[in-house]
């Protein structure tokens, strides 16, 4: 899927079960050269289940893109006592194996609640590139957590990836979701391999509320 210079805002649907999609590539790449592009995953409610704002095998971004990407997951609770938990298994922003590629662009990407894995831009077998004058959001949707004994919450990262994470220039805030399950993390970047930053980068990653390590 290549998207060249347009406004495109696309939704995928809240279900029971199996996937929500807002932009969804299956064997296929995301190109984003410039334009406005909101993508949005739906709440899954039942196990097994995922949401991505933006699923492919890998992800561009270049030319003066503004993207926003919301993996989709939510609880609600009422002033009657009453509550809801449409949390998926995973929730990803961004989600593309092979990697992302983010140049000069705008990016925000957030996670919804999710019961094992919530997070802003991830790739398990690429690394995550970010150069030149970008500005990159990777992060947890907050009005969507509420930290309650009621709700538990899986691992929270804002980047994670397999391989390494490079950062040439541009500024990047990484924030883990609320990871409140037992033995549950959350990291702002979390690499297997290398965290590199270069240039004029400037870099700020937090870990959130866990009940294990961040």
């Amino acid at each position: 899927i290549t998207i060249n210079n347009c406004t495109i805002e696309a939704e995928g649907s809240g279900v029971v079960s199996g996937s929500s999609y807002g932009i969804f590539s299956e064997f296929g790449d995301v190109i984003i050269n410039g334009g406005t592009v909101t993508a949005r995953g739906g709440a899954v409610q039942n196990s097994g289940s995922m949401s991505y704002g933006i699923r492919a095998s890998e992800v561009s971004i270049t030319n003066r893109g503004t993207v926003k990407a919301y993996g989709g997951g939510y609880v609600r609770t009422y002033a009657h006592g009453g509550s809801a938990n449409w949390s998926p298994d995973i929730s990803y922003g961004i989600c593309a194996p092979g990697g992302v590629n983010i140049t000069n662009s705008e990016v925000e990407a957030y996670g919804g609640t999710a019961k094992v894995n919530s997070v802003g831009i991830y790739t398990n077998s690429g690394d995550v590139t970010i150069t030149g004058s970008s500005s990159v959001t990777a992060s947890y949707n907050d009005e969507d957590f509420i930290i309650d004994d009621r709700f538990e919450f899986g691992d929270g990262y804002g980047i994670y990836s397999g391989v390494g994470v490079r950062v040439e220039g541009g500024m990047v805030y990484a924030y883990g979701a609320p990871a409140t399950g037992d033995g549950s993390d959350s990291y702002g970047i979390y690499a297997r391999g290398n965290v590199t930053m270069s240039g004029f980068a400037m870099v700020t990653a937090t870990g959130g509320e866990a009940g294990n390590d961040s």
